[in-house]
């Protein structure tokens, strides 16, 4: 998981190979800053994830 600041530069936060995991760690990150979280995984193909199914069923669903 990469977090961009000052002019797109980025620090990783956060590394894995594991698609699960990096969602439960970004969903515990997003809860703590207050903010939504986007699925970035595939190009151009942005979509918001349903942090609450994330915590309750481990699914990755996408709200509209």
């Amino acid at each position: 998981m990469n977090i961009f600041h000052d002019r797109n530069q980025k620090v990783t936060a956060y590394s894995t190979t594991n698609l699960k995991d990096a969602f439960n760690v970004a969903c515990h990150i997003a809860d703590a800053l207050s903010i939504d979280l986007l699925d970035a995984t595939v190009k151009n193909d942005y979509k918001w994830v349903d942090k609450d199914v994330l915590r309750e069923k481990d699914e990755i669903i996408y709200t509209e």
